[in-house]
């Protein structure tokens, strides 16, 4: 088993539960999961997270950005990469406006 960190801000905290401010998790990965099958069990874990973040056909809503090791992820290809012992996810809120 290998474990990874999980931090979420913004608003998308609350779709985890009754919190407030930044929160860190930490979630225990099978060896070759890959950043996409651990947002889906989070999804599965998570009802609120399952609505902030994705459509209900199960497609990805596009509300949120995802950070992996202090590096942004920009196409959805880079979601299907396994995770590491000790990678550090961040979710965050996806910005918009003028």
């Amino acid at each position: 088993m290998e474990w990874v960190h999980l931090e979420v801000v913004g608003w998308l905290v609350s779709a985890f539960g009754p919190y407030s401010g930044r929160l860190k998790l930490e979630e225990a990965v099978s060896p070759g999961t890959s950043l996409d099958q651990l947002l889906r069990f989070l999804a599965r874990k998570y009802p609120g997270f399952k609505k902030a973040a994705f459509q209900p056909d199960g497609s990805y809503n596009g509300l949120m950005n995802v950070v992996v090791n202090d590096r942004l992820l920009s196409t959805p290809s880079e979601q299907e990469s396994p995770l590491q012992d000790g990678d550090t996810i961040v979710l965050v809120p996806a910005y918009a406006g003028g």
